[in-house]
């Protein structure tokens, strides 16, 4: 667990001085949340920067198929500055890395730089690969240089192979202000510090914003201008990378290894009971080393490098055991169309936390044998037969057994909390029957022309739809849980509709869109195919929430907005309202969206990335084979990215909880586990010890029902102590967790209660086993044994 914890949240880029690296973002103007930098804004933000800081960006890295040496394949690739690597302070292994100058020359420098760990796999080290061509698309790219071994670029655990200059990145893109596809990181030069730095940035930031939206029609960005001022850059440390997994992760990485630790204290007390026994057993060894001159100092030190021998070689078992979980663990953190490639192999670091955790881990469980081990009484200990009859050190680990209840009744009670969050997130109606729908992520070859494409995207559709076993078929960008979205300000036609500006979603769709997705429209009518002709009036569908927002109570049918697509404005009537869906999280409210006919999104400019939704009649991956072969018989017109269920891709966004649910379970059971075996050893042993005891009980007329209450009742004692204990603590925390929760509160009665009984049963059985082993002792065999 430390290995992912410390490739997650504590290493640093294997780059020069990372503690000098810092990121950037930039706030929004329209919602309280920080996005990246557009390709202009970054150049800009260069020269502000340059007296204190150097700024390199990267894109957002993705999988995208390649060409190389004639044969596809999928390869991580990331678009980036030309100074880069120079920023962070990357050499190459072998070859070269870009030039600073190539970012004036836009579209001019068709080069890679593949990754270490890519040059391994794909060329086996052959430093023939210097020269070679990876193709993307309709464009080849030499590759120059292979970074250096560990580095994988900026984002922790993104599967980047190959960088690529980001200006090769269409042109449009590169231009447009609103394309912000750029992280943006800086090296501070020697002796300037972040606040140096910041204020002009800052500056800059006010004048580019100002300016922006300053261009916004009158009456409509008044009120935003006024927000601008106090708005600031977020720059914060760089050192351990951009990570999209600690953002999403962190905590429950943390939970999970606070989960491990408490397991490993429930061992430790199991340990520390069989140790107890066993130096109340080696009492006569200890005597006889003492009466030979053997000080208790040194008593001590041998028995604690016995616990020590004890941790190292289970320390040794956990490594090998660790080398096969740990990409188990690695692959529940991703989903699985987004693979999670993260460095937990068993370096020195780790190495060295196990080293430290095993000593720590032999004096917590080795000290208080090893204490009571050398705390002897020489003359009763060597006398001829002599046994400790009676409670004895047997039960000097009642307090131990207490502890290990109240620490499993804490995990039992997360790990349902956990489980029903799950439950609850994976039976939540998200407002469409996602069920028997495929979802295929589809592009349009670059040389279509521009005027085919909205006849293209038709005729995909009606090949779509002429599969067996297709009920319904459509298109859209953005789609529920799909991923990507597009936002933008709206205006009213109506005078006394609020002025300011507000984000929705924008998603283009075709025809039977609402058919296919399973949604039901709340009002008015669904597009029809006269809304997809080129001089087809202007119309949308608006969701419930955006009805709400924009229109309250009244009657939204018929009224008209506008998106800041044209000057002056071209009114888009509203023509039906859907019901509200959830849309990129089943924990959020649904948003206001704006459903809008593909052919006139965007001023009608054509659309060529979007995603194909097919409604089977029966099993949906079936239908996969037949889909493929349709692209293959297009043309060549298409190419299909990626093949998911509606399922699998909602599925993919409880990713985390699946993750706490499926740990907390397991560790719950080990933990339950460990206690039972812990109350069943402690209370074992001390029948065992007191043998004498309960045949003289027995001879004396002591029926077995009353031994097996005697023993029941003392082992059950610290249970109840540990079961009190636990519930106060599982109730105070349960607040850490609350954020991780859906449905169900941190204190929840049923959870604790439950959890309570489950551990009582554990507890009476593991108990009941040695006291019924008491009851049958015979007084006679007893007392001739003593």
């Amino acid at each position: 667990m430390f290995s992912i914890a410390d490739a997650v949240l504590l290493k640093m880029l294997p780059v020069r001085d990372p503690q000098r690296l810092v990121r950037i973002e930039q706030p929004d103007v329209l919602r309280s949340q920080y996005y990246d930098f557009s390709f202009i804004n970054y150049r800009e933000m260069q020269t502000a920067a340059a007296p204190f800081l150097d700024l390199a960006a990267e894109g957002f890295p993705n999988t995208v198929q390649a060409v190389v040496d004639g044969a596809p394949e999928q390869v991580g690739r990331s678009g980036v500055s030309g100074n880069y690597f120079a920023v962070l302070g990357v050499e190459p292994s072998i070859g070269r890395t870009f030039q600073p100058s190539i970012d004036n020359e836009i579209g001019r420098h068709p080069e890679a730089v593949i990754s270490y760990g890519y040059w391994q796999r794909h060329f086996n080290h052959d430093p023939a690969a210097i020269g070679r061509w990876i193709r993307f698309g309709d464009t080849p790219f030499q590759i120059i240089g292979v970074a250096r071994p560990g580095f994988s670029g900026l984002v922790v655990g993104a599967m980047t192979d190959v960088w690529t200059p980001i200006i090769m990145s269409p042109q449009r893109q590169l231009q447009f202000r609103g394309m912000t596809i750029l992280r943006v990181v800086g090296r501070l030069k020697p002796g300037a510090t972040a606040t140096q730095v910041f204020a002009p940035l800052q500056a800059w930031y006010h004048r580019m914003e100002i300016d922006w939206w300053g261009k916004a029609p009158p009456g409509t960005s008044a009120s935003l201008l006024g927000r601008v001022e106090k708005l600031q850059l977020k720059i914060e440390p760089a050192a351990k990378g951009i990570s999209r997994l600690r953002e999403q992760y962190g905590q429950p990485i943390e939970i999970v290894f606070a989960v491990v630790a408490l397991v490993l204290l429930l061992a430790c007390g199991n340990v520390a009971n069989l140790l107890l026994a066993r130096a109340g057993a080696r009492q006569r060894e200890m005597a006889v080393r003492i009466s030979l001159g053997a000080g208790r100092l040194r008593i001590i030190r041998q028995l604690l490098t016995e616990s020590l021998l004890l941790a190292l070689a289970a320390a040794a078992l956990g490594v090998l055991l660790a080398r096969w979980t740990a990409p188990v663990l690695v692959a529940m953190l991703a989903p699985s169309d987004a693979p999670v490639r993260l460095d937990v192999g068993l370096d020195a670091r780790v190495l060295a936390f196990t080293l430290l955790v095993s000593i720590a881990t032999a004096v917590a469980f080795g000290i208080s044998p090893a204490l009571r081990g050398s705390k002897v009484d020489i003359h009763s200990a060597l006398k001829s037969g002599a046994r400790l009859a009676g409670r004895g050190p047997a039960w000097q680990g009642r307090w131990l057994v207490g502890l290990q209840m109240s620490l499993s009744l804490v995990l039992l009670v997360a790990s349902g909390l956990f489980v029903r969050t799950l439950i609850n997130l994976k039976t939540l109606d998200p407002g469409f029957d996602q069920h028997n729908i495929l979802l295929a992520g589809v592009h349009s070859n670059s040389s279509t022309p521009a005027g085919r494409m909205a006849l293209a995207w038709q005729e995909l559709l009606r090949r779509a739809a002429a599969i067996p076993g297709v009920e319904s078929v459509s298109l859209s960008i953005g789609g529920p849980f799909v991923g990507a979205s597009m936002n933008g300000p709206v205006r009213i036609q109506d005078p006394t509709a609020p002025a300011n500006l507000q984000v929705n979603f924008f998603m283009p769709i075709s025809a039977n869109f609402f058919r296919t997705i399973g949604a039901r429209l709340a009002a008015g009518r669904d597009f029809e195919p006269r809304d997809f002709e080129p001089s087809a009036p202007r119309v949308a569908i608006v969701s419930e929430a955006m009805a709400r927002r924009y229109f309250g109570n009244q009657n939204p049918l018929g009224r008209k907005f506008d998106s800041f697509e044209a000057d002056p404005p071209q009114w888009i009537a509203i023509v039906g309202v859907a019901a509200d869906m959830k849309f990129d999280s089943l924990r959020t409210l649904p948003p206001a969206i704006v459903y809008r006919p593909f052919t006139q999104f965007g001023g009608g400019a054509p659309l060529r990335v979007m995603t194909v939704e097919l409604r089977a009649r029966r099993d949906t991956l079936s239908l996969a084979p037949a889909l493929r072969r349709e692209f293959a018989a297009a043309g060549g017109e298409f190419v299909l990215d990626d093949i998911l269920t509606q399922t699998k891709m909602i599925d993919d966004t409880l990713v985390r909880e699946r993750l706490l649910a499926a740990v907390g379970s397991f560790f719950g059971f080990v933990a339950l586990l460990l206690a039972a075996l812990g109350l069943y050893g402690t209370v074992g042993y001390a029948v065992s010890r007191r043998t004498q005891e309960i045949g003289i009980r027995m001879a004396l007329g002591a029926r077995q029902g009353q031994v097996v209450r005697m023993i029941l009742a003392e082992a059950l004692a610290p249970v109840a102590i540990g079961g009190v204990a636990g519930a106060v603590a599982a109730t105070w925390s349960g607040r850490l967790v609350a954020s991780l929760l859906f449905g169900i509160r941190p204190q929840d009665p049923g959870a604790i209660l439950l959890s309570a009984a489950l551990l009582a049963v554990t507890s009476l059985a593991a108990a009941f086993v040695p006291a019924l082993r008491a009851c049958r002792t015979r007084p006679v065999e007893a007392l001739r044994n003593e």
